[in-house]
């Protein structure tokens, strides 16, 4: 064993402070290894030195990890787990990701796991299917226990940045394991319009954090008003209103 268990770094808890479930909670939901601009899988490390930052500036103040459990498969997206029990290794070592969540505790963000318990990798070699010789040990047997991966899909991660408009797209074979759209853009690329949409994100987050009896109500239909749309609220509340086609913001206090 010598070489692999005596040489795994130990890390021990640098920060007392633990954050506890926000009453006002608004989730980065959150994907390790795209994390990155570059054409490569980002690690444990890079997200908690490059994101974490970013999602404390934006005023969110959990995290959601997508994809944690272990998966060989990364264009599954982590729905084909091969490891129930174990941090995705591709990102780093599980001290890495314990010390990106301490990290993220002592800023006052909390942290939330994305767990799959119900997908595994149907493969016989490094997954759990016909672990006891049928298909049926753990999930159901046929088309009710399958669940069909595709290779692209729309994804608009809440508080990403808006950093993925046109699709998220894994390295695989079907478009010569490109990173082209597994990887994050940034806001500060002044050629880009994401920074736009990155002030008005971080602008709701810091409203709501002044005003959280507030309620949002946006129309972001491309050709389509609503004029006297009615919003039940309570008496303390206040609203906020913005329309698209008027782009006027509106603060209307219910007496």
């Amino acid at each position: 064993m010598h070489g692999f268990v005596g040489d795994l770094e130990v890390y021990s808890t640098q920060h007392n402070k633990k954050s506890s479930a926000p009453t006002n909670i608004k989730i980065y939901e959150s994907h390790v290894g795209i994390s990155s601009p570059d054409y490569q899988v980002a690690t444990y490390d890079y997200f908690r030195e490059k994101v974490l930052p970013r999602i404390k500036k934006q005023g969110y103040n959990a995290i959601q990890l997508m994809a944690i459990m272990e998966h060989a498969y990364y264009a599954s997206f982590g729905y084909q787990v091969t490891s129930f029990f174990a941090p995705s290794s591709r990102y780093g070592t599980p001290d890495q990701l314990k010390r990106l969540i301490d990290e993220a505790q002592s800023q006052g963000i909390y942290v939330l796991l994305d767990i799959i318990h119900s997908h595994a990798c149907k493969n016989i070699d490094d997954g759990l299917n016909r672990f006891d010789g049928t298909n049926s040990h753990y999930f159901h047997d046929v088309s009710r226990g399958e669940h069909h991966i595709g290779g692209e899909g729309w994804l608009n991660f809440t508080g990403n940045e808006f950093g993925h408009p046109e699709w998220l797209d894994f390295p695989r074979a079907g478009n010569n394991s490109s990173y082209h759209y597994a990887r994050r853009h940034l806001v500060e690329d002044e050629l880009l319009r994401y920074k736009f949409l990155n002030n008005f994100d971080r602008a709701m987050n810091t409203l709501e954090e002044k005003y959280p009896q507030c309620l949002f109500v946006f129309n972001f239909h491309p050709t389509k008003s609503f004029p006297d749309y009615k919003i039940g609220v309570h008496e303390d509340v206040h609203l906020f209103s913005w329309n698209q086609h008027y782009p006027i913001n509106q603060s209307l206090q219910i007496d």
